[in-house]
């Protein structure tokens, strides 16, 4: 079978090999758009590439003993997080990422009652105790439309042409703004310019995602093959920004007690190297591993355009124009881009950072049924029109309780303990003999080491976000605002 690709035109300069820009309808930028929709966790998976400290948080959700963790849905949950856009991104040209979601029951189902409920996450405590680890298969609707249709497309209007400039600002094809990029790279004949049609496949696609957290020339490294040997992965300027998120009409107001909220940590700062080791509760640690969960557009705007990564940045800030340019289908594939959501149950119980979290609805087109002769014997089904009189509708269950919790109450991902977590964001369980060997042997050799309580609201919490995407050195750089060098 041919493998699915889309088309795309690159407008090269042949006397250097570069990209002047690039042209394509809306279904190469819808994929580009996707990544905005991406949990952190799931670019780390498909990249395989460094974001500051944010490879160690997902080593620790690794390394801890499941015992930490609310339940051991819990860790698959942090490792795996769902897309909040799921259902639309299935309807992409090319999947690059497997976006089928899963579904689980209670393994002790001939003596559970509970055959009603399931979960997407495997090892979810049943009401009954048993745990939820027996996985269903999906029946796909057979009498669905096909959601490859060659004119369809995700968020973008089909009548509408894209140019995308090398760093990922992408505009409204127009000959304004063909001069315009022109007249910035100072090209004055059009006889060293050379169009190029190239097929994209869902390989180039992971390289491009992978590019733009290295690279300011993503689209030449991955289609033109020429790598510079400078790269610039992170860029100051936007690191220093003042964090002010970005306010958009999808968003409710912010509530008036969310910049009241706070939690108390205790630092162990080295007064050469700063922060050393930090001691602090489950809700700390809750705040630090949710980050994986973030989809990269809601870190973009809660960092107020300016995460760090330019190209990133780049394609977030051009939605704006883009929307007044009416390029878009609807105002609220708009709103699932400018704030994405976290996926249904991700949100925690003193969720410093205001994100909202897509709710989940009884569905009744989710069904499974015990008549071995039916289609959905077994099995998830979607189509409530096929079902016959044995199918029964599912709901989900909570996936961060644990068996004698109370589902209304929420929680965490994490259980009440005391934790201690390193300044690139090594969670590690109390005590760790080699952080206090290493803590007193600085004392011993003469580094002042200070005991220094402190409290995280919104702010700490905003500069803790951006601090692990960018830093190795996450609670000194968020943490301290005066430090030597």
């Amino acid at each position: 079978m041919a493998k699915k690709t889309v088309k795309l035109n690159l407008i090269v300069d042949k006397s250097c090999n570069r990209l002047v820009y690039a042209e394509s309808d809306g279904h190469f930028v819808d994929i580009l758009l996707s990544f905005l929709t991406l949990p952190l966790a799931s670019i780390l998976r498909l990249t395989q590439q460094s974001m500051g400290s944010l490879n160690n948080l997902l080593k620790s959700v690794e390394s801890l003993d499941s015992v930490c963790f609310s339940s051991e849905a819990c860790i698959s949950m942090l490792l795996c997080p769902s897309n909040s856009a799921s259902h639309l991104l299935t309807s992409l040209p090319i999947e690059y990422d497997n976006l089928l979601p899963l579904y689980f029951t209670c393994s002790s189902s001939s003596s559970c009652s509970n055959d009603h409920l399931i979960s997407f996450y495997a090892n979810a405590h049943c009401p009954c105790g048993g745990l939820m680890n027996k996985q269903l298969k999906f029946v796909a609707d057979r009498h669905a439309p096909a959601s490859s249709n060659a004119h369809s497309s995700v968020f973008c209007n089909t009548a509408v042409n894209f140019t995308i400039r090398e760093d990922l600002l992408v505009s409204q094809s127009s000959v304004e703004c063909s001069i315009e990029q022109l007249s910035k790279l100072d090209i004055n004949h059009m006889r060293s310019l050379e169009s190029v049609s190239v097929d994209v496949t869902a390989e180039n696609i992971v390289k491009l995602l992978k590019q733009m957290l290295v690279s300011d020339t993503p689209l030449t490294d991955v289609f033109l093959g020429v790598h510079k040997a400078e790269k610039c992965k992170l860029q100051a300027d936007d690191i220093q920004q003042p964090l002010r998120p970005k306010c958009h009409e999808a968003e409710a107001p912010a509530a008036s007690s969310s910049s009241t909220r706070k939690i108390s940590m205790k630092l162990y700062v080295d007064k050469d190297e700063g922060i050393l080791v930090s001691e602090a509760d489950n809700d700390f640690v809750d705040l630090l591993f949710g980050f994986l969960a973030y989809p990269m557009g809601a870190v973009i705007s809660k960092l107020g355009g300016h995460s760090g990564f330019r190209c990133m940045d780049n394609l977030y800030n051009s939605l704006e124009a883009l929307k007044s340019a009416k390029c878009f289908r609807n105002k609220e594939l708009i709103g699932k881009l400018l704030s994405p959501k976290l996926p249904p149950f991700f949100k925690v119980k003193n969720q410093l950072i205001k994100l909202d979290e897509e709710t989940y609805q009884t569905r009744s087109y989710l069904f499974t049924c015990s008549n071995q002769h039916c289609q959905y014997s077994s099995k998830v089904g979607c189509n409530e029109a096929s079902t016959c009189c044995f199918c029964r509708p599912l709901n989900p269950t909570y996936p961060k309780c644990g068996p004698k919790d109370d589902p209304s109450i929420g929680g965490g991902y994490m259980r009440i303990s005391k934790y201690m977590i390193t300044d690139n964001l090594f969670i590690h369980q109390p005590p760790s003999h080699v952080i206090i060997a290493d803590i007193l042997r600085k004392a011993a050799a003469g580094n002042g080491i200070h005991p220094r309580d402190v409290e995280i609201g919104e702010h700490e919490a905003l500069a803790l976000l951006r601090a692990s995407i960018t830093s190795k050195n996450v609670l000194t750089d968020a943490l301290l605002p005066f430090k030597k060098g």
